[in-house]
Formats: C-alpha cells, structure tokens, sequence
C-alpha cells in the first residue's frame, strides 16, 4: 500500500510538473488599422463622418503620419467631400486615434443606385508600427457605402378621396 502511494504521489508530481507552460509575452509587430471595416449612410445624412484609424501598439512620443488612396465609384465633389485632410492621417504624439472626415452630398441625381467610397491605408511614418493587422492585414480598407435617396427618401403626406 506505501508502494503505490508513493507511486501515484510521484506521477503526480511529474504530471503537475509537465503542465507547466511558458509565459508568451507579446512583443509585436503594432500596426495601425482602420477600426471598422465598413459603413452604410443615406446621402442625405447630412452631419460630417468620422472614420477612425487606431494605432495598435503603445502610445508613441511622436506624431504618427498614416497616409491612405480613394477609390471606388463614388465621385468626389459630386457625391462626396473629404472634410480633413485629404490623403493623410495624423495621429497625435500620445494618442492612439485619428480620423478621415467626410461629408456627403445630397445631390438629388434621381439615380437609385449606391455608391462606395473606399479607402486603403497606404503608408505610416515610422518602422514601429505596420499597415492593417495581421498577416492578412486586417483593417487596411474600409468601405463607406452611400444610399441613393433622392426619390424615395424623406416624409411624404397624401389624402385618399373616398369612392363613391
């Protein structure tokens, strides 16, 4: 009977002792990324539109200069307007947020058919942060849909004559 306590006391220790693992620390690569990937508004949503890019790493000491292309069938100027700068992204030193601004443009073209607005990050100013997240860099596009509304959109009011 000691014989097999002590058996099964020293399994026990080599099992407990086995299950030990090795502490993963994360050391990188940081990356910035758009923080959604997609979004849908009517055109005549008229309030100026935020679209976040958010640094993934720690907070740097420097501004962080993200730069991105446009492209899509959306036509800018007609659809469309960039509200801050075009083609570039700061990200202030500290911070870990910058924007893209847009704002539509209701411009009662009376053609129901959406349009997309899509914008792909490009660049970033230092070597301590990548483009997009991951090895499939996750977060490097996001794609702003824009409703047409012109003809069914808004509040209309009728009256039904009586039959007689």
């Amino acid at each position: 009977m000691i014989k097999l306590i002590s058996i099964v006391s020293a399994l026990s220790c080599l099992v407990i002792a086995g299950c030990e693992t090795d502490r993963i620390i994360f050391t990188g690569p940081y990356f910035v990324r758009f923080t959604d990937i997609a979004r849908t508004e009517k055109e005549s949503y008229s309030k100026v539109i935020d679209i976040q890019v958010h640094n993934g790493g720690p907070a740097l000491d420097q501004d962080v200069i993200v730069t991105y292309k446009i492209t899509g069938n959306a036509r800018e100027g007609t659809d469309f307007t960039i509200v801050s700068e075009r083609g570039k992204i700061t990200i202030k030193k500290g911070a870990y947020f910058g924007v893209v601004q847009i704002q539509l443009i209701n411009n009662a073209n009376n053609i129901l058919r959406t349009q997309d607005v899509v914008l792909t990050l490009q660049s970033v100013s230092t070597n301590k942060l990548q483009i997009g997240q991951g090895e499939s860099a996750m977060g490097k596009a996001f794609t702003f849909t824009i409703l047409d509304d012109c003809i069914l959109g808004g509040n209309y009011i009728g009256q039904k004559d009586a039959l007689s």
